[in-house]
């Protein structure tokens, strides 16, 4: 006969047995933690000039946890006070952790460009930022290597004041001409070797580096920790073009510290810039290689 004591030692078994069963099936079966995917809302221009709430709840609704503006103007996000679009893309479940905005640059401007910069820091550090990058600069058939070094300067003195203003990163985001010479001299290269590292990343368009002849995995691994954040960007919709080979170019970026990317659709299949964007989405949300 199985007395009192032996009973309820026999119970506590077959409910410790089943708890321990119940958490292996749920940690088997449970879903996949959520990738954190941005998004450079350049992708939806369009539709941000005419309904900015509506376009981000769409955006949310997609997947995507974080977002780089591409809408600043005088101390406003997209016509918004900075706190009040990070309100609303927060109640979203999103973040705001990076910004597009930029001034061309003359000695003659110095002045004039540096007080705007310091306007724009204010306005971005009420937004809560991680990163401000400027997408552009000149460069022409007369642009000499004079010229690239004022920028690199210029581009110093903005990372030092981004980041006494409110602890903000500043980079530079390429497109294809970066990897034209002057000389013998390859633009990009004389870019990150006269930049400060300490004051100066460089947000990588995947795309545009390839399509300047260039790997991006390679750059990503010679140049070690200048590459935080990337754009994640192929002809049109991510994948489709079967262009570009983005395992590598993940694998090199995760082992040399990529801290954020930002998938970029600048043009669509079917005029359907949504349907681009989310499409995008799920690519690389199935990715493999992609956390």
């Amino acid at each position: 006969m199985v007395n009192r004591r032996n009973f309820l030692k026999s119970s506590a078994a077959v409910v410790v047995g089943g708890l321990v069963a119940n958490q292996l099936i749920t940690s088997c079966t449970a879903p996949a933690p959520k990738k954190k995917i941005g998004l450079q809302l350049y992708s939806l221009r369009d539709a941000m000039k005419e309904d900015v709430k509506g376009t981000l709840k769409k955006v949310a609704d997609m997947g995507y946890s974080t977002v780089e503006t591409a809408g600043y103007n005088d101390g406003l996000i997209y016509g918004m006070a900075p706190i009040e679009f990070k309100k609303n893309v927060e109640g979203l479940g999103m973040k705001v952790t990076s910004a597009h905005l930029g001034q061309t640059y003359s000695k003659e401007k110095e002045v004039e460009v540096m007080e705007w910069w310091k306007k724009a820091c204010d306005a971005h550090a009420a937004l809560g930022v991680k990163y401000m990058v400027q997408p552009f600069m000149p460069v022409n058939d007369q642009t000499t290597i004079e010229d690239i070094k004022m920028y690199c300067d210029y581009f110093n003195s903005v990372g030092f004041e981004t980041a006494a203003s409110g602890g903000i990163a500043f980079g530079y985001h390429n497109h294809s001409f970066e990897f034209r010479k002057i000389g013998d001299q390859l633009i990009y290269d004389y870019m990150l070797e006269n930049t400060s590292p300490n004051h100066v990343f460089f947000e990588m368009d995947v795309y545009w580096l390839q399509e300047g002849g260039q790997s991006p995995a390679e750059y990503i691994n010679k140049y070690a920790g200048r590459f935080p954040v990337l754009h994640i960007k192929d002809e049109k919709e991510i994948g489709v073009s079967g262009k570009m080979d983005f395992k590598p170019i993940f694998e090199a970026a995760y082992s040399k510290g990529l801290k954020e990317y930002y998938v970029e659709v600048e043009q669509y299949t079917n005029n359907d810039p949504f349907a681009s964007v989310k499409q995008s989405f799920d690519y690389l949300a199935k990715a493999e290689y992609v956390k």
